[in-house]
């Protein structure tokens, strides 16, 4: 299989695996996790200086890439092929969020179609940054749609 094709497969993987099995709990989440350190070393260094913009971009990056070319090396050195592909699937699909945005998505529809106004209310802020507080049914149906279509970017797309 050329190499274009292996990836594309794998990728396809990926997309069922978080179909599948889904995104563990937050805390255990290797995204959360990441975005945890990135925020507390965002309140620890930040300035308003495009060279602290820089380190802080290069400290995301390395942080996100090390572990995994780390993984990478010691997959292919101990397993081989399958080993390399398992750990690329692995990662692809911990950074897809397609099930929990659709999970998420699903429980606010099933509580505004039985009525339950303020159940939806308490879990819209899983989906959008806004104050539902005042959002009546269709805001709320507006305001999920609205969030799936732009997180599909940056949960599904971007990371594909």
């Amino acid at each position: 299989m050329t190499g274009w094709r292996r990836r594309t497969a794998l990728a396809a993987a990926a997309v069922m695996a978080d179909r599948l099995v889904g995104d563990p709990a937050d805390r255990l989440h290797p995204v959360a996790w990441f975005g945890r350190a990135m925020t507390r070393r965002e309140q620890r260094a930040w300035s308003d200086r495009r060279l602290s913009g820089l380190r802080h971009l290069g400290a995301g990056i390395t942080a996100a890439a090390v572990p995994v070319a780390l993984l990478g090396t010691a997959a292919r050195r101990l397993g081989g092929a399958a080993a390399d592909a398992a750990l690329f699937i692995a990662v692809v699909a911990t950074t897809l969020g397609a099930r929990s945005l659709d999970v998420r998505a699903a429980e606010v529809g099933e509580a505004l179609a039985a009525g339950r106004i303020d159940e939806a209310r308490r879990m819209l802020p899983a989906l959008v940054g806004r104050n539902p507080a005042d959002l009546d049914e269709a805001e709320i149906a507006r305001a999920v749609v609205e969030s799936v279509a732009e997180n599909t970017v940056d949960a599904v797309v971007a990371p594909l």
